[in-house]
């Protein structure tokens, strides 16, 4: 099979940055049917890094684990090839850490769709290179045909049955070319939709009182991660805080007396009055 040259087209494009991470450069480039160095070059100059952080890695797997409870995914395993389950979750995942894991599950479901309609669309544009390359293959077949005797029974009957497969060819690569156009305006239908559901939630959340805008953030499992630790730092600083305004006060003279604000000296001031010991310390 010949490999394709020239610029990589957009699918091609996207197939390479949905898989990079989870497929070896030689299965994507026999995928999309591509020199392997020209998918190593792609990568190189869009510098795609193939190494991921503890904590890239720790929020991959979470992530992961999160989309595998959902209520949709059984379904989706059943009707999903597994390089297309892969490409399913690398999609999803990378979806939710660029919206910051900040997405209702109703824009969830529509994310789900728009993954699988765009699985559905590279599986058509799969059929639709095999349909050309089956066509490539007859006409080559019809070629040498022609270039036979026309007398002979036996070439007439190859270039009749050739030009039967080639027209069932052609038609199938039109009804395939019809498929694939209509998933990729059905997938640019539910982006746009998850785009416009997104903006319309982001004006609610603009105008919404502060407190419920709050709560709802708590859903964030990040957001909620760095509340905590800010409000145990804010715990700690108060502490200190309390404790520093707790002291004793020393004048110059050496005299100590004790802080007035603070309920222990008060209560200790009305102990002392009342049993006449004195206070002060040395």
């Amino acid at each position: 099979m010949t490999l394709k040259r020239g610029r990589l087209s957009t699918e091609d494009e996207e197939f390479i940055l949905s898989n990079f991470n989870s497929m070896s450069i030689d299965e994507i480039a026999s995928t999309i049917n591509r020199e392997a160095e020209t998918v190593k070059r792609y990568i190189r100059n869009k510098k795609l890094s193939l190494v991921r952080t503890k904590e890239e890695e720790e929020t991959h797997e979470r992530l992961l684990a999160t989309l595998r409870q959902r209520p949709y995914w059984s379904e989706l395993k059943k009707t999903l090839f597994d390089d297309e389950i892969i490409y399913f979750e690398q999609n999803w995942i990378n979806f939710i850490l660029d919206l910051a894991e900040d997405i209702s599950f109703a824009e969830e479901l529509i994310l789900a769709d728009w993954i699988v309609t765009r699985i559905l669309h590279l599986r058509s544009m799969q059929q639709q290179k095999a349909a050309m390359d089956e066509i490539t293959r007859i006409q080559r077949e019809l070629t040498q045909a022609y270039a036979g005797d026309k007398d002979d029974p036996q070439v007439l009957a190859t270039i009749s049955a050739g030009e039967t497969q080639l027209a069932m060819a052609k038609s199938s690569v039109a009804q395939i070319t019809r498929d694939a156009d209509k998933l990729f305006k059905q997938a640019e239908h539910m982006h746009k939709s998850l785009k416009t559901d997104r903006q319309e939630r982001r004006d609610i959340k603009t105008t919404a009182d502060t407190y419920w805008d709050y709560v709802a953030q708590l859903d964030n499992e990040k957001f909620l991660k760095e509340e905590g630790r800010q409000a145990e730092l804010m715990r700690l600083a108060a502490k200190k805080a309390k404790l520093k305004l707790m002291e004793n006060h020393k004048y110059l003279d050496g005299e100590v007396s004790p802080v007035l604000l603070s309920d222990d000296s008060i209560l200790l001031d009305d102990e002392d009055e009342e049993y006449g010991e004195d206070t002060h310390l040395e």
